[in-house]
């Protein structure tokens, strides 16, 4: 890709962007749209941000796992696996 082609994709992406961003503020507007609707009149209005997923370093390292647990995680699915498994060959 040229630069001249690369300059020419950014300002399109400046007037309307696109990818993983963009799809998970349109699912936060339908989320709080949703909540929204069904709330009480007592409770806050809710906003597309609440249902953004936060990427924040502290949490994720938070949530890593040592490799035992990643060890006992795959133990644990691969059990669900096999008995969703036999209880389909069963039928």
């Amino acid at each position: 890709m040229s630069a001249s082609e690369f300059t020419e994709w950014y300002e399109y992406y400046k007037l309307d962007p696109w990818g993983e961003e963009r799809s998970d503020w349109r699912s936060g507007e339908i989320c709080a749209t949703v909540a929204n609707v069904n709330r009480s009149k007592k409770s806050r209005t809710y906003k597309a941000a609440d249902f953004m997923p936060k990427f924040d370093s502290k949490t994720d390292e938070q949530q890593r796992l040592t490799p035992e647990q990643s060890v006992a995680y795959a133990k644990y699915m691969s059990q669900l696996v096999r008995m969703r498994t036999r209880k389909r060959d069963a039928r």
